[in-house]
């Protein structure tokens, strides 16, 4: 028993992999796998694309490529983000299966709710015959503040290797170990955090995995680690430590600068709060100079309720590209913030705080925390509404408070013996996992589905919208859309979703029955006719929104800045929108002198992608047409819901001899042209980004 609580026996020797001789090996292959975790139905949560990176996974990839550069013998690196791809382990083992090759499987990035599915997929690699090591802030804070539990001896006693802490500098002895047939089974780095301003690899996100996400020019950085805050939720604090490790300033520029040349623009910089790294003005300074010769990049970031009061640090994230800002009120009640140790948040400056950041044009994104000691169904309630009506955040993420392994409160809740949900799966904070002192688990979660349904209602959202700042509208307009479509469609956050969900038949959770094939085909008919309607109902719903609010974006800012690039009609950017409505088609053709003029139409032998942006260009011009003018769209689709309400109403009781059906009959065709043209004006106006 070593002091960490492991047992050392004879069941460990498989960690050695067979005590394969190095020299025989020809090549090593390591599966760098981000797990996903199971749905309440047991399978798999994948999406056909993905949103949100695994700053971890590029991390463990760049450190891979690094030691491949002179390794003793061919190393060959495949990334899988399980959020996009089905992880199989037998196919993937056979895919890089040869003679001579040893292959490791690094299962990295495991959350408390993935670790269910990581476990699974570590004792199914080890019984293909490959090396596995698991590593994550799951394992590491169990490790940090409980020591070895039940379920990791598991792992150890089915041969797989733990890693606790970061990877800088200790994972080409990991890799060595594994060519060399000699994992050990546990590799504690907790006690020794790595010196970030030694120039280590800055995370890289592979070319072929970047194509499974929408946003495939963007990627992740951490600036820095760690957090000198000590909220009691808080994992950061005790795996990466309570203060801040910063990277060096010119690395992350010059990263910034290759990644740009691969066409990468927009970054998420993953720092827990990017406020506290004592760097930010270099940073900034260098995102700004990129800037200035040209490249267009942005980037959001996480920072503290008092980042704003910083001199100069809103105003320089601006210039250096900033247009989101992801920010953590938790909660409105100052007894909750003091019971969490969330001392620095001080509930009277926050919409002071939100302002601060839409002047500067960045988007404002807070997250708030369901389920502290002290709140109440109606607490909730009411703080929910002053979050709505006076905080007035562009976005806000909500979630139920969740003990999570490696924070102060699970510790605590495990010593004194407190009721915890076993299953790690539902760890992921939107599942109540603990019991609460003032409400039970149907109003603990009532509470987080209704402050979701209230925030991203029609109605918040319109005001939403209607206080963005008028260079933001577009984006705000995308993010609200994006979490409208999680909540609503979905039916998950939208840190843990993707667009359109796939479902593997054969990889369900074990214990739960293999679905026969007429069985499954059911199941994903019923998934897909709610979807489509999801899609239906989502469609109309931001189509009413953007004829309410579209005005904050004039479309012509758009022309103004393109029609200098005309020289047919030198007279036309000093015209607006109406008066261009007005003139004759006969006499300005503006589509075609749209295409012309920007050069619309792609060269014949231009790529798809390329042709279709230009079709996407000339679908624009179209919209600018006196045919279908912007701005004799109406405010509002309220009537045309009324109208096929009524009807519908009607028809369903069958009321063939009201007299207003007659009428409503013979409204119809009119009807269908309106809602037709509201839908083309829409997806238009979406597809060209003139919002």
């Amino acid at each position: 028993m070593s002091r960490f609580g492991l047992r050392l026996t004879s069941r460990n020797k498989g960690h050695a992999g067979g005590g394969a001789n190095h020299e025989s090996v020809r090549r090593l292959v390591v599966l760098l796998v981000k797990p996903s975790r199971y749905d309440d139905d047991g399978y798999v949560v994948h999406h056909w694309k993905g949103v949100l990176t695994s700053n971890t996974l590029h991390c463990m990839y760049a450190l891979t490529l690094q030691a491949a550069a002179d390794f003793p013998v061919p190393l060959t690196a495949r990334a899988v983000d399980e959020t996009v791809e089905l992880v199989v382990p037998e196919r993937l083992v056979r895919a890089f299966r040869g003679r001579r090759t040893m292959i490791l499987a690094a299962i990295v990035g495991v959350q408390t709710n993935q670790f269910p599915r990581a476990a699974d997929l570590a004792r199914r690699f080890r019984k293909a015959g490959c090396q596995v090591i698991m590593g994550g802030f799951h394992l590491s804070g169990t490790l940090k503040m409980l020591g070895v539990t039940a379920e990791l001896q598991e792992l150890l006693d089915n041969g797989v290797s733990i890693f606790a802490g970061e990877a800088e500098g200790r994972w080409r002895q990991v890799l060595g170990d594994a060519l060399r047939g000699e994992m050990k089974p546990l590799y504690n780095f907790l006690s020794s955090l790595p010196d970030l301003s030694r120039p280590w690899p800055i995370p890289l996100l592979n070319p072929t995995l970047a194509r499974r996400y929408f946003a495939q020019k963007s990627g992740t950085i951490d600036t820095s680690r760690g957090c000198p805050w000590r909220c009691s939720f808080c994992t950061i604090i005790n795996v990466q430590g309570n203060y801040t490790r910063s990277r060096d300033p010119r690395d992350i520029v010059e990263a910034v600068r290759r990644n740009y040349e691969r066409g990468m623009r927009y970054y998420f910089l993953t720092d827990d709060n990017l406020a506290r790294n004592k760097f930010w003005r270099e940073i900034f300074a260098g995102l700004t100079q990129l800037r200035n010769e040209g490249m267009d990049i942005h980037f959001m970031m996480q920072v503290d309720t008092l980042a704003y009061k910083i001199p100069g640090f809103v105003e320089e994230a601006k210039k250096a590209g900033c247009w989101q800002v992801f920010i953590g009120l938790e909660s409105l009640n100052p007894a909750n913030l003091q019971a969490s140790g969330k001392l620095h948040n001080k509930v009277e400056d926050f919409q002071e705080m939100v302002q601060a950041w839409r002047d500067a044009g960045a988007l404002v994104h807070t997250s708030y925390i369901i389920g502290f000691p002290f709140d109440t169904p109606e607490s909730i309630e009411r703080d929910m509404r002053t979050v709505r009506e006076h905080v007035r955040p562009d976005l806000a993420s909500f979630f139920i408070m969740t003990p999570l392994p490696g924070s102060e409160d699970h510790k605590n809740l495990v010593r004194s013996g407190a009721q915890l949900d076993p299953d790690f799966n539902n760890y992921d904070s939107f599942h109540p996992v603990s019991r609460h002192p003032n409400m039970s688990a149907c109003q603990w979660l009532e509470a987080y589905n209704k402050a979701w349904r209230d925030f991203f209602s029609i109605e918040n959202l319109k005001a939403v919208l209607n206080k963005a700042h008028p260079a933001a509208y577009r984006q705000a307009f995308l993010n609200a859309l994006w979490h409208a479509y999680s909540f609503l469609v979905e039916e998950a956050p939208p840190m843990a979703t993707g667009f359109l969900r796939l479902k593997g038949r054969t990889e369900r959770r074990p214990g739960l029955p293999r679905e026969g094939r007429l069985a499954y085909a059911a199941r994903r008919l019923k998934d897909s006719i709610s979807l489509v309607r999801g899609l239906g109902r989502l469609f109309l719903m931001f189509e009413e929104l953007w004829l309410a609010t579209r005005g904050r974006a004039q479309i012509d800012q758009w022309l103004r800045g393109h029609m200098p690039h005309m020289p047919q009609m030198p007279q036309m950017p000093q015209l607006n929108v109406p008066e261009l409505s007005s003139v004759k088609p006969r006499s300005l053709d503006l589509p075609r002198l749209s295409a012309a003029g920007l050069g619309l139409r792609a060269p014949k032998s231009a790529g798809w992608r390329m042709k279709l942006e230009g079709l996407r260009r000339r679908l624009a011009a179209m919209m600018i047409s006196p045919a279908l003018p912007f701005y004799h769209l109406p405010k509002s689709r309220l009537a045309l819901e009324s109208y096929w309400q009524d009807l519908g109403t009607r028809v369903a009781r069958w009321q063939i001899w009201h007299p207003r059906l007659a009428i409503d009959l013979l409204q119809l065709p009119v009807r269908v042209v309106q809602e037709a043209r509201l839908g083309v004006a829409f997806t238009a106006a979406f597809l060209s980004r003139l919002y």
